[in-house]
């Protein structure tokens, strides 16, 4: 059922950009051609816009008579049972998945973790007044089905909700950030012959609070298939904090790397 969805608006969502798409092509990576097998940039766009209805397909499920409901399955659990062990909570920092957002939260919930997470007003459509309002709030209903909390942060600095992670964390508790590129102090790494963007706030919040830092990819390995992969813990070596930041997001970009190569129809930060 979700393929055939995904596929009928990925043609409709065709038909309507057709015009469009002759000028997107021109701009689509040539690393994501290769890595999809692409015939041409206007191929790898197509495919690449198909995976990505894939979530909004998705929350239109979850509204139907019985929701949806996907096999899923955590891999890693253990990194976040010895991060909680410790006694100084866990961050969990989610990659920019197709399924980052729905199945991340609804498979952590199914295994039994109570999650707070920080996003922003504007996740997961528009930062504008009718966005936040009446558009938001349509997919973060779903999402919320599956959390212990949502943190929003606001304004410039996010003061409040910042605080209100440094409490979680102190409680012992598991918070997740999504990873984001949208913060005053960002870091730019080499990928794929391109550069990510990386938000160090996380990296930041691990190193005051003595919090697992957790790398988190969710992914489609089949239809109504996914698995939510939790990784090692990032490494925040003592000394210099500039440098124990920039070996932890090399590290970081080196995993995250072999997941895009594995899913990179799945994978948003093409868009950047």
């Amino acid at each position: 059922m979700e393929e055939r969805a995904v596929q009928f608006a990925a043609g409709a969502s065709g038909r309507l950009l057709r015009r469009r798409d002759r000028t997107e092509a021109s701009s689509v990576p040539p690393g994501l051609v290769s890595l999809l097998g692409a015939a041409s940039p206007a191929e790898a766009l197509r495919v690449f816009r198909a995976g990505h209805l894939r979530e909004s397909v998705q929350v239109l499920r979850s509204y139907l008579p019985g929701g949806w409901r996907p096999h899923l399955r955590v891999n890693g659990r253990e990194h976040i049972d010895a991060g909680l062990a410790r006694g100084h909570g866990v961050i969990l920092w989610v990659g920019l998945f197709v399924s980052s957002n729905i199945v991340t939260k609804m498979a952590l919930a199914d295994a039994g973790y109570r999650v707070t997470h920080l996003s922003r007003p504007s996740h997961p459509f528009s930062g504008s007044r009718f966005g936040v309002r009446l558009l938001n709030p349509v997919q973060r209903r779903v999402e919320d089905r599956y959390l212990e909390e949502r943190l929003l942060f606001t304004g410039r600095t996010g003061v409040g909700a910042l605080r209100s992670l440094h409490e979680r964390l102190r409680e012992n508790r598991v918070v997740s950030i999504t990873v984001g590129d949208i913060a005053q102090n960002v870091v730019e790494l080499p990928i794929l012959g391109g550069r990510v963007s990386l938000a160090v706030g996380p990296l930041q919040l691990a190193s005051t609070t003595a919090a697992a830092l957790l790398p988190v990819f969710s992914v489609r390995t089949a239809p109504d298939a996914y698995e939510v992969n939790v990784e090692s813990p990032l490494a925040l070596a003592a000394g210099e904090r500039h440098a124990a930041f920039q070996a932890a997001l090399e590290t970081y970009v080196q995993v995250l790397e072999s997941y895009v190569r594995r899913y990179p129809d799945q994978w948003f930060g093409w868009r950047r």
